[in-house]
């Protein structure tokens, strides 16, 4: 009789566990911290939050420790950026895992993000020499295009490449833009607004390349520089970034001056970035009579803080001999 009574007991002690531990597997999904029957890239970028303290919103910690170590970490981030990708096929501390829905993306997003509308969005031309870190800088860029409006990628020389001289080739942007075709399906799984890959290969143009600061005709490259600066239809700014060498815009420029002279040809503000300050760019002083040629300066010193000082060169052109530049502009200091 006793032994009944102790079997019995040791039935239910038996059973109540076995309830314990199937309610405890429900209750607790592994790796879906945001509850969204599934797990994808964005459990991974609320976990990172949870790490560093931003407290995203409707987290679920006891469901963030993936490798069960007892605590919330990068780690845990990481190993379910790797689970997402399919670089491992099962979460360490999990003994049932949603499966990856990567298709669940867009209806998520992380906090302190959101994205923003196509009309809203920086407008950049990018002029780049094709030497390595511009071609690294190139996939970064390709990568982040859905942050951008981007209005070209133009290859330009600069003083260290050119045509014949550390040249990368005409063609060296091409399988970058294979590259970005084949990820784009993907791409356009976590964001619709990256451009199409046809775009892109319409943005790519060869500009001056021909010997360093070359601007001496306009090229392919300086010609779309000045269509979209141009372009009557849309005034919003524009940034015009040098990787590497200032010449494929200076000719741009030297068009504009050129050939569209009149006031307001050009609508938009445009800013130019020279990263690399890697070669100077040069003009032919006009054949007019009383034409004035306006030259900013920039000198900087090398003290701490450091000092930069601008001057302005108003140069005025005359007939004849012993006349010279006088500059008459303004000066600042910062």
């Amino acid at each position: 009789m006793k032994n009944n009574i102790l079997i019995r007991k040791i039935e239910c002690l038996f059973f109540v566990l076995l309830i314990f531990c199937i309610s405890h597997l429900v209750a607790e999904p592994c790796g879906d911290v945001n509850s969204s029957n599934g797990i994808n890239i964005v459990d991974a970028l609320l976990i990172a939050q949870f790490y560093v303290g931003l407290d995203p919103a409707d987290f679920d910690e006891a469901a963030a420790d993936v490798n069960a170590d007892g605590k919330i970490n990068i780690v845990d981030a990481l190993l379910i950026a790797q689970y997402y990708v399919g670089l491992i096929s099962e979460l360490p501390g999990c003994s049932q895992t949603p499966t990856p829905t990567p298709n669940s993306y867009p209806t998520a997003t992380p906090v302190g993000w959101t994205p923003l509308p196509h009309g809203e969005k920086t407008r950049v031309i990018a002029t780049t020499d094709g030497e390595i870190d511009d071609e690294c800088s190139l996939v970064r860029f390709l990568l982040y295009a859905n942050d951008f409006d981007i209005q070209g990628i133009i290859t330009s020389s600069s003083q260290y490449h050119w045509q014949g001289h550390n040249w990368a080739g005409d063609d060296w942007q091409d399988p970058y833009l294979d590259a970005y075709e084949d990820v784009y399906p993907n791409l356009v799984q976590h964001d619709s607004e990256y451009p199409t890959p046809a775009y892109i290969r319409a943005q790519s143009h060869l500009g001056n390349v021909k010997d360093e600061g070359d601007m001496d005709a306009p090229t392919e490259g300086s010609n779309h520089i000045v269509s979209v600066l141009l372009d009557d239809t849309n005034d919003r700014p524009i940034w015009l970034q040098a990787w590497g060498g200032m010449n494929t815009i200076a000719r741009a420029l030297k068009t504009i001056e050129d050939d569209h002279h009149e006031a307001d040809s050009v609508g938009a503000t445009v800013s130019i970035n020279n990263s690399s300050s890697q070669t100077g760019a040069s003009f032919t002083v006009p054949n007019e009579s009383g034409k004035q040629v306006h030259i900013i300066c920039e000198v900087k010193d090398n003290g701490t803080p450091v000092l930069t000082r601008y001057k302005r060169i108003i140069a005025a052109i005359f007939d004849g001999l012993g006349k010279k530049t006088i500059p008459i502009g303004d000066s600042m200091k910062r």
